[in-house]
């Protein structure tokens, strides 16, 4: 089952500053992620059974016929040839190869964790706890098309002739957009897809229900946090360690506004 809420786990910089003024999310393209192997998995096998080629010259005859001199190189006695087997496997390497690469640098993709209080989160993502974090409700968008991330100790495979195809693959964009070794469980990660990357999404307001802020975050930038959130329906809380508890937990912060 889905959590209700998101958290995106963020350093204190002029960009994050200047989305949460403007309540954007920004989609980042994955060929920036800390992991290589994220989002760029050799997933596609190409290994093709006898099954397979039979379905791919089907569906090579059912697009265009072939001619006389082309069925002779690509069967033997009506069935695919070694020649095809070969032009198969160049296909689908290459086809692969192009969606992967699609997917590192063009498409766009948001980050979130279902976790507000893994310590580790705070220090990887959190500026070592000098950062902030922030809640969304995933009942609206973009947020409601948020997909959980699978983790897993080996390489998925799919199904070579699925990257040729057309239509959509929802197992293939999860083999190579959602897959992320158990090393990486911690995080209880959850992502949004955009066709396009540094791109900015502007939210509803109402969608940020909360904003944490770090354990260690400097005084002068809790206040400009809390004075980007004046007027808002977002509640406002400042992490602090557990007394008995690996952990942070959150106390509310009452914020009066700069006196001049």
């Amino acid at each position: 089952m889905p959590p209700r809420r998101l958290y995106k786990y963020q350093a204190v910089t002029a960009r994050t500053l200047e989305n949460l003024k403007l309540r954007t999310l920004w989609f980042s393209a994955p060929s920036c992620f800390n992991d290589p192997f994220d989002c760029a998995l050799q997933v596609a096998h190409a290994d093709l059974s006898e099954a397979d080629l039979d379905r791919a010259l089907a569906y090579v005859r059912s697009h265009a016929p072939l001619a006389p001199s082309l069925e002779a190189q690509l069967t033997t006695s009506g069935r695919p040839s070694s020649t095809f087997r070969e032009l198969m496997v160049r296909a689908v390497k290459d086809a692969f190869e192009q969606r992967r690469q699609v997917n590192l640098h063009e498409r766009g993709v948001a980050c979130f964790s279902a976790k507000k209080d893994d310590i580790l989160m705070w220090a990887h993502y959190a500026d070592g706890h000098r950062g902030f974090c922030l809640e969304f409700d995933m009942s609206g968008e973009p947020f409601s098309r948020a997909r959980e991330v699978v983790y897993r100790a080996d390489v998925p495979s799919i199904n070579p002739l699925d990257v040729l195809e057309p239509g959509p693959k929802p197992d293939l964009v999860e083999a190579m957009m959602l897959t992320k070794s158990e090393s990486w469980r911690y995080e209880a990660e959850w992502r949004v897809f955009h066709l396009e990357a540094g791109k900015a999404y502007t939210y509803a307001p109402a969608l940020l229900t909360a904003v944490y802020l770090g354990t260690s975050m400097p005084e002068g930038q809790r206040d400009v946090v809390a004075h980007l959130l004046l007027g808002a329906p977002t509640h406002l809380y400042h992490m602090q360690p557990a007394a008995d508890a690996f952990t942070v937990m959150a106390q509310p912060v009452t914020y009066t506004p700069f006196q001049y």
